[in-house]
């Protein structure tokens, strides 16, 4: 207290001396000018203040000791009590412990002080006042909170030493739920979190827990009460456990919010750790940190920055500070996503060289046989064996160690045969003995299995192949928003497009078509089911609430705005779409289609599938009444083609650039197609294409030699239309007339965007927008300010055809305010023959996240009730875009063509007048019967 006098003074002006006094040792005299009468006072007035800021923070808390108060009046009463006095008798205790270590008679300092500084005396006794007001005002609080502590820590140890985990695991939940019924902020919080089991909180636990978290102020961006905590070593251990369970349910759903509440979590504490903490606190929190942001990470490209790279650097500053053996595990799995991102051999070096002071791990395993594919080193592989046999036998019960073993093992030919097989064998054992397989094992070993029998049983080869394919539909479920759903196709799920190339090899054909139109289109399919389903009697009020719910691309709407909205939105969603499932479980999925059903779909022409994989590229062409026909496609390759398909993304297609690919289309694909072809067309040579892999994002129609006079192309054979899949033109054909062409005219809305904030001006949208609606008596133009997002949808339930003419990307046509895309067209359910002409850039180009869900802005009308959508590939050229509308709706509405056939007619006319550059006039393509 001396010593906060000597402060005082100093910062007052006053003059404070000690001399050593003969008796005591110590003696102090004051002399003060008259400024420093004010330091004592001010000083207790900012804490005063200070207490009352503290008082209004705790209002909650007082609020609860009350009640308490009110259940219990004696023990929280001398609790309040004993807590009042415990500042008065610690500062006495403090002043007799020090006369009793400097061996002068008990009380000697005290008179001294209130004697020799009489301001100083009344500065500390107003503080002990005050603080002790605090301290009686939040005492049946703190005495209520103290006891509630020591109970949940004797039940838990009771619980701990009875060994019997399901009773341990309904003890913690049942104070998990008494905690969330209580603000005991972070310390009752802590308490919990770093004795339960595992440390990990899952289910009703972790939501639990999570309750309780929300509470706590600043969670995500910790003040400075956190940093300046002495507890900050529990703290921040619990909040890196609870960031741990998040992202460990993250790892188990696929729903997008957990990881990001545990990113929130783990920002916070990068940002702002502790002031006290040391360099391997601050480490553990940048290593979880660079695993969370390495989950994130999907691309370069991606909307939250480059996670990975960022990850990378977490994690080897964690490593300059913390143990090989900690760190290794998380650096070495970013150095090997990294090394199959950018196929660096010093990178995977680097990863192997970190994982393997880690331990045994599937990621070590992965990486071995990843060198070896590069090197072809034979002792990475025989080490990979080894350790995958030390991992299984040190912990076969690991579903992410099973799980990673049997993906590795299908990407090693050598493993299936020999000795390696003997290995298989215990592995798929293993997961047999599991009691209950979840995704991605149960998938990973339905491949595994396939590919064990492929050479010997061709049917049961094929079946596992489909199982597989249905896992990954399932994992895909509408528990998911659409984006988690598309991350989860693009992530682990197997290409469709290979099963199919094997089934092929083996002569199976119709099998071949059915497992492509089992793992493509997955979202497509979950869209059409839910509006189709049928209610069970007496639910149709409930199926309906829940379809509505779910045909909405993202999570509810959270109820209040906190930091965990987005985690509880995930979990409300999940539940929804679990409740449906029980409700329409009777009806089947709908999926898979037997090929006799799926060969509807070309009763108005062949329908000619086009599968592209890594091991072979061939097509299907599919025939109403005959067996289908499968063709080699030799000159066709998976890389090449992947490769070209990158550049579409670019702006205008060149020319040149166009025709080179205009000649290996018809070179590699077209000519041998066309052949086949040529004997069942019909009188108006209507073909349906359904490109699947990196193809999807080609027009077919483009193909030929267009460099050359009267070269061979495809357009002055065949009339093309385009299909994500059978089953989707089959439902178009049932769904929409073929030729959308009522009498008199319908009525169209024309809406067009000349200047779009932050895009170019489009110079020709107006002309376009009055000539289409010049041929419509019953036209309706919206003007530029009113080409909103919502004025729009809401004109399209008016409005059987629509021409719109703006800009647009992937992600949905831009709009003044907006995008209008899959997500704003969710749940409209429009009936009847609706065409619409999406005369905006790369419209119909697919999500290159999952090209075989075919997503882009023609396929969200398709699919929300427009029978026939005209849509582009690529950039277009704005003054052509008049031009191609008023040939397209003049041989539409006078001369009797179909959407199709008006499409390519006005295609012809326009490659005509550009012969040398198809770039101008292959965009356009049509999707429907």
């Amino acid at each position: 207290m001396a010593g906060w006098g000597w402060w005082l003074g100093r910062r007052q002006g006053l003059v404070f001396s000690l001399d050593e006094d003969p008796e005591s040792g110590v003696h102090a005299a004051l002399t003060a000018d008259g400024a420093g009468q004010f330091a004592y006072p001010l000083a207790a007035l900012v804490l005063m203040l200070l207490i009352v800021a503290m008082l209004r923070r705790r209002r909650e808390d007082i609020r609860t000791g009350l009640a308490a108060w009110r259940e219990h009046p004696v023990v929280l009463s001398a609790g309040a009590l004993a807590w009042a006095a415990a500042p008065w008798c610690g500062a006495l205790l403090w002043l007799l412990v020090r006369d009793w270590v400097l061996g002068v008679p008990a009380g000697r300092h005290l008179s001294r002080w209130v004697l020799a500084d009489r301001p100083f005396a009344w500065f500390v006794g107003t503080l002990l006042a005050i603080t002790a007001v605090f301290f009686a005002v939040i005492g049946p609080w703190l005495t209520d909170h103290l006891l509630r502590v020591l109970r949940y820590r004797r039940r838990l140890e009771r619980l701990r030493r009875q060994g019997e985990d399901e009773a341990l695991s309904r003890g913690i939940l049942k104070l998990g739920e008494e905690i969330a019924e209580r603000p005991y902020r972070e310390q009752t919080l802590i308490s919990l979190l770093l004795r339960i089991q595992a440390g990990r909180p899952q289910g009703e636990l972790l939501d639990s827990v999570l309750r309780t978290l929300s509470r706590i102020p600043r969670l995500d961006e910790p003040g400075w009460l956190f940093r300046l905590s002495p507890l900050w070593d529990s703290e921040v251990r619990a909040r890196l456990v609870l960031a741990d369970a998040l992202v460990i349910n993250y790892t188990r759903t696929r729903a997008r919010p957990h990881l990001d509440v545990a990113l929130l979590l783990l920002e916070g504490l990068h940002r702002r750790p502790p002031v006290l903490a040391g360099r391997r606190a601050r480490a553990a929190v940048a290593l979880t940190l660079a695993w969370a942001l390495g989950l994130r990470d999907t691309s370069p490209s991606a909307a939250d920055g480059d996670d990975l790279g960022r990850a990378v650097v977490l994690a080897e500053q964690a490593a300059a500070v913390l143990p090989a053996e900690t760190t290794g595990g998380t650096l070495g799995r970013l150095l090997v996503k990294r090394y199959e991102r950018q196929a660096d051999a010093t990178t995977l070096d680097r990863a192997i060289d970190a994982l393997r002071p880690a331990g045994r791990s599937p990621a070590l395993i992965w990486a071995l046989v990843l060198r070896h594919r590069a090197t072809g080193e034979g002792n990475d592989l025989a080490e990979a064996v080894a350790t995958a046999q030390d991992t299984v036998a040190e912990d076969p019960d690991s579903e992410e160690g099973l799980a990673m073993l049997l993906f590795t093992v299908t990407q090693v030919p050598a493993w299936l045969s020999g000795p390696e097989r003997d290995l298989v064998a215990d592995l798929l054992d293993a997961v047999d003995r599991l009691p209950d397989v979840s995704y991605p094992l149960n998938m990973v070993s339905a491949l595994l299995r396939a590919a064990l029998v492929v050479d010997e049983d061709d049917e049961a080869a094929l079946s596992w192949y489909e199982r597989a394919l249905t896992l990954v539909e399932q994992s895909a479920s509408l528990g998911l928003s659409l984006e988690d759903r598309k991350a989860q196709l693009g992530s682990m799920a197997p290409a469709p497009t290979t099963f199919a190339d094997i089934a092929l090899s083996i002569g199976q054909v119709e099998r071949a078509v059915e497992l492509l139109e089992l793992g493509r289109t997955v979202i497509w399919s979950q869209t059409h089911r839910l509006r189709r389903s049928l209610a069970p009697p007496g639910e149709a009020a409930r199926l309906e609430e829940l379809r509505i719910a779910l045909d909405r691309p993202g999570y509810p709407a959270p109820g209040r705005d906190d930091l965990l909205a987005g985690y509880h939105a995930a979990g409300a969603r999940a539940e929804l779409a679990a409740t449906w499932e029980k409700l329409t479980a009777g009806q089947g999925s709908g999926r898979p289609m037997s090929f006799s059903e799926l060969r509807e779909a070309a009763r108005g022409g062949p329908a000619v599938i086009i599968n592209v994989s890594e091991t072979g590229c061939a097509a299907v062409v599919v025939l109403a009444d005959r067996d289908p026909v499968h063709i080699r496609l030799p000159d066709a390759e998976h890389d090449k083609l992947a490769g070209r398909a990158g550049g579409l993304l670019h702006p205008t297609l060149g020319p040149r650039r166009a025709l080179s690919l205009a000649r290996h289309l018809w070179d590699a694909i077209a000519a041998p197609v066309l052949e086949v072809v040529e004997p069942h067309l019909g009188s108006d040579r209507r073909v349906w294409w359904c490109p699947t892999g990196p193809l999807s994002a080609f027009p077919l129609h483009l193909a030929g030699h267009h460099d050359r006079n009267n070269g061979p192309a495809l357009i002055d054979y065949v009339v093309s239309s385009y299909t994500p899949s059978l089953w989707a033109l089959r439902e178009a054909r049932r769904l929409g007339p073929e030729a959308a062409v009522p009498a008199p005219p319908p009525a169209l809305l024309a809406a067009s965007l000349r200047e779009t904030p932050g895009w170019p001006e489009l110079e020709h949208a107006e002309e376009e927008a009055a000539v289409v609606s010049a041929r419509f008596p019953a036209a309706r133009t919206l003007s530029e300010q009113h080409v909103t997002v919502a004025a729009t949808r809401a004109a399209l339930y008016d409005h059987p055809w629509v021409h719109i003419a703006c800009h647009g990307d992937q992600g949905g046509l831009v709009l003044r305010d907006g995008r209008l895309g899959m997500d704003e067209l969710a749940d409209m359910e429009l009936k009847g023959g609706r065409l619409a002409f999406l005369s905006a850039c790369v419209t119909a180009l697919p999500d290159a996240q999952v090209v075989d869900e075919v997503l882009h802005p023609a396929a969200a009308f398709h699919l929300n009730g427009f029978s026939h959508v005209i849509g582009t590939m690529w950039q277009i050229v704005s003054s052509d875009a008049p031009t191609v509308a008023d040939d397209f709706y003049r041989l539409l509405l006078t001369e009797g063509y179909g959407p199709a056939s008006a499409l390519h007619q006005a295609q012809r006319r326009l490659r005509a007048e550009h012969p040398g550059d198809p770039a101008r006039w292959a965009p356009f393509v049509h999707m429907g019967p």
